[in-house]
């Protein structure tokens, strides 16, 4: 990843990777500062969109402030402010894991087969082959996260 080489002070070049800037809307100009909206595709770096605009415009930028309002189906809106959590209503506001990695395909473990897959044995499924899948049980509860190949799922991590 690009933060840690930058962080070991040696010179690297990014590869150009093609994203897509499905929303730019200017929200405010009071030379020399422009706010913006934007919607843009997985691996797109703001701070590089800001300077390739910038560049585009014949002038040079520099991110002052970065707020992420989206990520995936995680909005903003629907966060909850530290200080209103209280030891009474934290888990009202927990979010099952298998909404928030909605992109991932999943793996139903069968309750017969739940106490051998959480001794950490692998176990049949019904899912197609992939290197990242939510594990499910059947009562449709998040169990973990592993890999399916030729119908048998096995655990990478596991929630007990």
């Amino acid at each position: 990843r690009a933060y840690k080489l930058a962080r070991t002070e040696q010179d690297f070049e990014l590869k150009p990777v093609p994203v897509n800037v499905s929303k730019f809307k200017i929200t405010e100009l009071d030379l020399p500062t422009l706010s913006y909206i934007s919607t843009v595709s997985k691996g797109t770096y703001i701070r590089t969109l800001s300077e390739t605009f910038a560049e585009k415009c014949g002038s040079n930028a520099t991110t002052i402030e970065l707020i992420r309002t989206q990520i995936g189906n995680l909005k903003i809106q629907d966060s909850v402010e530290l200080d209103a959590l209280t030891k009474e209503n934290w888990k009202e506001h927990l979010i099952d894991l298998k909404d928030i990695f909605t992109s991932f395909p999943t793996a139903v473990v069968k309750s017969t087969d739940l106490e051998k897959f959480r001794n950490g044995n692998e176990t049949l499924t019904n899912a197609d082959d992939a290197e990242q899948v939510i594990i499910l049980s059947e009562e449709n509860t998040c169990i973990g996260f592993g890999r399916v190949s030729v119908k048998v799922v096995k655990v990478k991590h596991m929630f007990l």
